[in-house]
C-alpha cells in the first residue's frame, strides 16, 4: 500500500471519528431535550386533564321514600370510576334530616360519595354528632339501603355523662338503635363524668 492511499485512510477514519463523536455530543443532546421536552408538555397536559377533573364546591341533596332527606358537601372531589358514579371528595360535610326528628351531622377529611345510592364511606378524622351525643372515628359508612350507620377504629362515643371507647358502633338512624361492641372478646371501655 503506498503513503498516498495510507494517508486518504487515516484522514477518512479521523473524519469519521470526528463526525460520530460531534453526533454524539451536539445531536443526541438534541434529540434529548426533545424527548424531555414532549414528555414535560404530556405532564402538563395530564395536570389541565386531572384538574379538569376535580370538581370544586360539591353539593348533593338527596330524598328517601320516607321523605328523609341527606345533603353532602365538599370542596373539591374526582370521580373513581369510568362510571363516574362515585366521586372521592376532600373537606366533606353532611347532614341527614330524618322526617320528625333530629338532624344527623357528620364531618370528615374525605369521603366516598355513590351518586346513584347515596351510601357514603367517611374517613380520616370523622365526627357524627346527635343532639347531646357525639361520635368521632376514623371511618363511617352508611348505607341507605338498610338505613345504618356503621362506625369504627379508634371509636369514641360521647354524650353529657359519658364516654364509652370500642372498636365498632352501629345505628339504625331511624329508629335510633345502636349497638356498641369490640371485634375482640375485651370489653367496652366506659368512663361517666359525674
Amino acid at each position: 500500500m503506498n503513503y498516498k492511499t495510507a494517508t486518504q485512510i487515516i484522514l477518512l477514519l479521523i473524519v469519521i471519528a470526528l463526525t460520530s463523536l460531534f453526533y454524539s455530543k451536539y445531536v443526541n443532546i438534541n434529540v434529548l431535550k426533545e424527548n424531555v421536552t414532549q414528555v414535560d408538555e404530556s405532564n402538563s397536559k395530564l395536570d389541565e386533564i386531572n384538574k379538569l377533573d376535580t370538581l370544586k364546591d360539591i353539593y348533593y341533596e338527596s330524598y328517601d321514600q320516607n321523605g328523609n332527606k341527606f345533603i353532602i358537601k365538599s370542596k373539591f372531589g374526582n370521580f373513581q370510576d369510568e362510571d363516574q358514579q362515585i366521586i372521592l371528595m376532600t373537606n366533606v360535610k353532611a347532614v341527614i334530616e330524618i322526617k320528625d326528628s333530629k338532624n344527623i351531622y357528620l364531618v370528615s377529611k374525605m369521603a366516598r360519595y355513590n351518586i346513584l345510592s347515596n351510601n357514603t364511606n367517611f374517613f380520616n378524622e370523622v365526627e357524627l354528632i346527635y343532639q347531646d351525643n357525639q361520635i368521632n372515628c376514623e371511618n363511617l359508612d352508611i348505607s341507605f339501603d338498610n338505613n345504618e350507620i356503621e362506625a369504627y377504629n379508634d371509636l369514641t362515643y360521647k354524650n353529657t355523662n359519658t364516654i364509652l371507647m370500642a372498636d365498632k358502633e352501629m345505628i339504625n338512624f331511624l329508629t335510633k338503635d345502636s349497638k356498641i361492641y369490640m371485634m375482640d372478646e375485651s370489653n367496652v371501655k366506659i368512663m361517666v363524668n359525674n
